[in-house]
């Protein structure tokens, strides 16, 4: 009995000095207002916000030793510069969570090697560069450029172009006003509700898109995953979707057909599914291998191909 009842007690003890190490500590600074902001973290998450139009404010907290971690805050004149610094080799153990307001016309540029990344309700463009951190944006009015190696991106109110690039990460947006262009090695890519020019192309991960209102033309392409497209509206920009491997399908969403149509698939391992029949058919020898086109035009507008090596290309009123 006595034995235990040390043993529950140095238990205790351990668990009170672990506590202790891991406590967080804190640290809360306000700023004059900076036009832009950049924060790099390595891997603590930031969360940026709008805040007071004069000020910048920004709240950390952390639970590293702080003889191996520094926070560095610079004010420059156009500049608030955040980011972290380590000391010494190895791993370190803790966490950390950037708290940021600005102004909302603050421009941000957030990098960060394995932390997450969001950012809320500001007029202004955003940068941001992950390794293998999450990105999530939402509310913003201005230019977005986001590049992540195996990190996830969402994006939700955007208003302005919109370049994102993925290495194995997973895309999804939703309601986009101005020109976007995303492109992923592996990743799936999901856009709901663009409205703008639009190109989207992935090696080897599926393309969904719905709600779309073209303003100019559009590319939508995968190597090895399926593309699937859905109109909001009548449509007079050109399109281009296709596949390597996988299916393709255009969906007008009872939006009448305009412009010439065409369909390119393999004759041998490919297919065409169309809802109205064809002005024109050919077959296009490249070797040993034979390509289908078919198409069928209603009218003046848009050029739009259907293309698939060797899967299903449909076309729905």
């Amino acid at each position: 009995m006595k034995n235990k009842i040390i043993t529950v007690f140095f238990v205790a003890v351990l668990a009170i000095v672990l506590n202790g190490s891991m406590a967080a500590a804190e640290l809360h600074k306000t700023f004059p207002a900076k036009p832009e902001l950049k924060i790099a973290t390595v891997s603590g998450d930031c969360t940026i916000r709008k805040g007071l139009a004069n000020e910048i404010k920004v709240d950390l907290t952390y639970t590293y030793d702080a003889d191996e971690f520094t926070p560095v805050m610079e004010a420059e004149a156009g500049r608030l510069t955040l980011r972290e610094d380590f000391h010494g080799h190895g791993n370190h153990n803790g966490r950390s969570h950037w708290s940021v307001t600005v102004p909302a016309t603050t421009s941000i540029v957030f990098s960060s090697a394995s932390g997450d990344g969001e950012i809320y309700d500001l007029n202004a463009s955003v940068t941001a560069k992950t390794a293998s951190g999450d990105v999530k944006l939402k509310n913003i009015r201005g230019d977005v450029n986001i590049r992540s190696a195996s990190g996830d991106i969402s994006l939700e109110s955007i208003k302005g172009g919109v370049s994102c690039y993925l290495a194995s990460g997973e895309l999804q947006a939703a309601d986009l006003e101005g020109d976007v262009q995303v492109k992923s090695a592996s990743g799936q890519i999901e856009l709901k509700g663009i409205k703008g020019s639009c190109q989207a192309k992935t090696a080897s991960g599926d393309l969904d898109l719905s709600g779309l209102v073209l303003q100019g033309p559009a590319v939508f392409s995968s190597a090895s995953g399926d593309v699937a497209v859905t109109l909001s509206g009548s449509n007079d920009q050109d399109m281009s979707l296709s596949s390597a491997s996988g299916d393709v399908t255009l969906d007008f969403n009872g939006q009448p057909f305009q412009g010439s149509f065409e369909f390119r698939v393999s004759k041998d391992h490919g297919d065409i599914v169309c809802p109205v029949a064809f002005d024109r058919q050919e077959e296009i020898e490249h070797g040993e291998s034979i390509t289908l086109v078919k198409s069928f035009a209603r009218g003046a507008g848009p050029k739009i191909t259907l293309k698939s090596a060797i899967g299903t290309v449909t076309l729905k009123k």
